[in-house]
């Protein structure tokens, strides 16, 4: 084989390559594609969309055993609180390398909820959305439907105390 076609197929798969780790700095997972503005200000204006009086964020990651086992559990609170107004968003904090592991956990475990990835940005763009958070995952925050927080916490939280968390918030909607 000719060393310059090696030479320029290489490089197209160089390119390629790096053009997908640009465009995963902060990719959403739907089933219908991304969406434009990956910031987290355009997030939160992505949910705030979603017109629900009642916003459950999640901070995950692929290699966080105690996240993944909360998972279920958001999950089956979607399903329990959506017609009450819940809406359920997992964001995973992840790094671009890591994005295919945790799209792949969510899409095994059919968790079909609205999923982001912060891919490479800093781990400071949690804050945008949990100005007081430690660092600690898993991480929650309650928002009203005009994206102010409700509540927020840190740590590996059990179905009931979400549910008790819902159900407080619910009484004022």
């Amino acid at each position: 084989m000719n060393k310059s076609l090696i030479l320029k197929f290489s490089l197209a798969l160089l390119t390629g390559f790096l053009v997908a780790v640009v465009l995963s700095r902060f990719i959403p997972w739907k089933k219908d594609g991304p969406t434009a503005d990956r910031s987290p200000e355009g997030v939160l204006a992505e949910i705030k969309e979603l017109k629900r009086p009642l916003v459950l964020i999640n901070f995950w990651a692929s290699w966080c055993a105690p996240c993944k086992e909360e998972l279920p559990a958001l999950y089956n609170l979607q399903k329990q609180y959506a017609d009450q107004g819940l809406q359920v968003v997992l964001i995973s904090i992840d790094d671009a390398v890591d994005i295919p592991l945790a799209q792949q956990y969510l899409e095994e475990n059919k968790f079909d909820l609205p999923s982001y990835f912060k891919g490479d940005q800093p781990l400071t763009f949690v804050t945008k959305f949990f100005p007081k958070w430690s660092g600690a995952i898993p991480a929650n925050v309650l928002l009203g439907s005009e994206m102010q927080i409700l509540d927020s916490w840190e740590g590996e939280s059990s179905f009931e105390e979400f549910e008790q968390r819902i159900k407080n918030q619910l009484k004022g909607t």
